[in-house]
């Protein structure tokens, strides 16, 4: 078996569970005429983070060193996204300093997707530790940065204001104001929603309906009922430019800033 195939395998079981993936990679590893690559055991370390078995991510870290092959930044953000606490997060990144490797932009994205419940403090000082190692705070880091905190529209609010600050309005990417819309939506919050299209606007920005596509997302994870929000909700597709049949007259609407 080649290890482009090896590879595809692991990353197939990965998804079923940590006994096939054992089973698989035990499999290859039986075989003297295998010669694994970085890339085969970056995707062992991705199926058994998935299963959180990081005792078998950091057992593969020490069979690529016994074969020579040296772990890049893609072998330890995968186990950054499944680290139980911010000390062994910070020991992780110690370890990739400790090896020379760089955290790179999909490092400090892992840190944030860590933890559902992040705090807003949490957040922004990861962006700072970004900031600090010279990462370029582009849409990605932005957008998860905002989405992090997605379990509190009020303290995604804050990391919005924050990236504002540190970099500047004319610097926010569409996709924060988008990653923001899709918070309203987890929140219900078809108010200030509008608010954040209004905000667009002002910056320059032109509102599109992939803008609403992601309240829309959002709302739809929330399962709050859409009849709650009708008025806020005519005022947003309108704003957005989503063609829908509304009978709501936009006059009847009173939005207070």
């Amino acid at each position: 078996c080649d290890v482009q195939t090896a590879t595809t395998l692991i990353r197939l079981v990965g998804e079923i569970g940590r006994n096939e993936v054992v089973k698989v990679e035990r499999w290859f590893s039986g075989h003297q005429t295998f010669k694994p690559d970085l890339v085969y055991y970056n995707a062992v370390i991705e199926a058994y983070a998935r299963c959180e078995d990081l005792t078998s991510c950091f057992r593969t870290i020490e069979e690529m060193d016994v074969s020579g092959i040296k772990p890049d930044a893609r072998s330890f953000n995968l186990m950054l996204k499944v680290q139980r606490t911010e000390q062994d997060a910070n020991e992780l990144l110690a370890e990739m300093t400790r090896r020379k490797i760089d955290p790179d932009i999909y490092s400090y994205c892992s840190l944030l997707k860590r933890e559902p419940n992040n705090s807003a403090k949490d957040i922004a000082r990861i962006v700072q530790m970004a900031m600090d190692s010279g990462v370029t705070v582009d849409s990605r880091l932005q957008s998860a940065a905002i989405q992090a905190a997605k379990h509190d529209v009020k303290e995604s609010e804050f990391v919005f204001r924050f990236l504002a600050a540190k970099l500047g309005v004319d610097n926010l990417t569409d996709a924060s104001f988008m990653a923001f819309l899709y918070v309203c939506g987890v929140s219900g919050r078809s108010d200030l929603a509008v608010r954040i299209v209004y905000a667009m606007k002002k910056a320059n920005r032109v509102p599109r309906p992939i803008c609403y596509g992601e309240f829309a997302r959002g709302l739809r994870e929330s399962k709050i009922s859409e009849h709650r929000l009708q008025p806020y909700l005519f005022v947003l597709k309108t704003l957005c430019n989503v063609t829908d049949d509304f009978d709501l007259p936009i006059n009847r609407v009173r939005i207070k800033f």
